[in-house]
């Protein structure tokens, strides 16, 4: 398993995708400069802190299973991001009100964290307008809210 990732890995400027996933790592070297990574899977690691040099144009990122405590309050910034996957992270107590203001969000996968037990305000009134298609947040139970929209709790 992988600790630590080289330092010149955001010189691999033609990647598109990678699967971090089941390793032990606790940060991420700057990716900023990795303009064409669409995908990253950083899942089953050990991160508590949100990675924030990640490039804007990311449109698929699956941070689960990690201990993240909570996300950076400008995630908003990753203006491209359609799929965040945050599933069993259990230490996330809240999430930023910023994720509202993300436009392309379109999944939102919160499933086991047991502490995080309500959405950001102004959250419901993207639902409501069906640009963010499906949430999943709590255990297992999911109810319909709205058209498209399903939260458990």
């Amino acid at each position: 398993m992988i600790k630590h990732l080289p330092k010149d890995l955001g010189q691999l400027v033609n990647l598109e995708s990678a699967d971090l996933s089941h390793n032990h790592l606790d940060r991420l070297p700057n990716l900023s400069s990795l303009s064409k990574l669409k995908i990253l899977n950083l899942s089953f690691n050990l991160m508590f802190d949100f990675p924030t040099t990640l490039p804007i144009g990311i449109k698929n990122l699956n941070v689960s299973n990690n201990i993240l405590a909570k996300l950076p309050d400008d995630i908003d910034r990753m203006e491209n991001l359609v799929h965040l996957n945050m599933t069993d992270c259990s230490c996330l107590e809240y999430l930023p009100t910023s994720l509202v203001n993300m436009k392309q969000l379109r999944t939102l996968t919160c499933y086991g964290n047991e502490q995080l037990n309500f959405l950001p305000v102004g959250m419901e009134e993207r639902m409501d307008m069906c640009c963010l298609v499906t949430i999943n947040i709590g255990r297992s139970e999911e109810r319909r809210v709205g058209k498209e929209c399903r939260i458990g709790c």
